[in-house]
């Protein structure tokens, strides 16, 4: 570990590795044609820009949509397969011919070069680092009640994990088992009751809670309340359609926009340096494991190791965003946890086991 680390030291700084998984998209397409691979990169790069930025008003930048003519230059890499349409998905052609299948064009993008295209344009990186949210969800129908829970196999959980995967935003069900059933009801989820739906969330161990009530008001109306949770913040809001899926997906959407504007750093916001300082690693997988989640923390631009003492280093990072914002990032991961504070740069940290 010494000699590693020693090693290290000698390096004028590290480089940290780019996540891939929030530069990827995967859209359909007719053909392989140029012209409409050239489509399938623009629209699959709108993806990929509202994922890491984490707000819908990236897709109200007129100079910026209208790059996307270029999404080619952004572009890793690609490639195409097919996949079998369900029987209760099938549609018929503009020919009228039954489609039985889809071809599905996959786009890898370039980290850097997305980040870039973002910050010149005064939008948001969010880093793949983000806050977990448990979705407890109640639904009536009927005249009863019933919890969505990890394990349905209903429609309403498919489109809640359908639309954080569109948004990159973590998200859990509850398990609903007896522990579940033994600290809420589904009457604390109606009356959103937060104490005891925050207790019972505790054990799932996540950083934002989502409380959504789903009813109808006629054959055809539906209407959907939402709260979010995290720290001591709260937001509320409703939406009414006859259309389930636009209900479901304002729940995700609005969460990601509302913890985005918390956690995601701009381009105008202010870049500089801490000096953090971590105590706990007694081996090389240890630093692996903190050089891995400083890689993945949204605001860290790059580090230098600076010094070694036992089983504690310091680092020289360069951030931006602020101390404030990233002391609430750093958080989010569980993998540090503070000790102490010297002055407004200095940060001490333990890493976790």
């Amino acid at each position: 570990m010494t000699t590693v680390l020693v090693l290290l030291l000698l390096l004028p700084g590290i480089v940290l590795a780019q996540t891939q998984e929030l530069y990827q998209a995967e859209v359909e397409v007719s053909n392989q044609t140029d012209a409409t691979r050239n489509e399938g990169m623009a629209q699959a790069m709108r993806q990929v820009l509202l994922k890491v930025s984490g707000s819908s008003q990236v897709l109200d930048d007129e100079a910026m949509m209208a790059g996307l003519q270029q999404a080619s230059r952004y572009v890793q890499r690609y490639q195409y397969r097919s996949e079998t349409i369900p029987p209760e998905s099938q549609r018929l052609d503009d020919a009228g011919q039954l489609l039985t299948s889809r071809l599905l064009m996959q786009v890898q993008f370039e980290p850097q070069g997305v980040n870039t295209l973002l910050r010149e344009h005064g939008h948001a990186v969010w880093g793949q680092v983000r806050p977990v949210t448990l979705v407890w969800m109640a639904v009536e129908e009927g005249g009863s009640r019933m919890l969505v829970g990890a394990n349905d196999g209903g429609m309403i959980r498919q489109l809640i994990e359908d639309n954080a995967r569109a948004r990159a935003l973590p998200v859990h069900l509850p398990l609903l088992d007896l522990e579940d059933q033994s600290r809420v009801q589904i009457a604390d989820i109606w009356g959103n009751f937060h104490d005891d739906i925050l207790q019972a969330s505790a054990r799932y161990n996540v950083q934002a809670v989502l409380i959504g009530r789903l009813y109808p008001l006629s054959r055809q109306q539906w209407e959907v309340r939402w709260t979010l949770l995290q720290d001591n913040e709260r937001e509320d809001w409703s939406l009414r359609s006859e259309d389930i899926a636009s209900l479901i997906a304002s729940g995700v959407d609005q969460s990601t926009e509302w913890l985005a504007s918390r956690y995601a750093k701009y381009a105008q916001d202010s870049e500089g340096e801490l000096y953090l300082h971590v105590s706990g690693i007694v081996d090389l997988r240890g630093y692996r494991r903190l050089l891995d989640y400083l890689s993945r923390t949204s605001g860290v631009r790059g580090l230098t190791l600076e010094s070694l003492n036992g089983d504690s280093i310091g680092l020289r990072v360069a951030v931006e965003g602020g101390r404030e914002a990233m002391m609430r990032t750093i958080a989010l991961g569980g993998v540090l946890e503070s000790t102490a504070e010297t002055d407004l740069w200095n940060l001490h940290y333990r890493l976790r086991q």
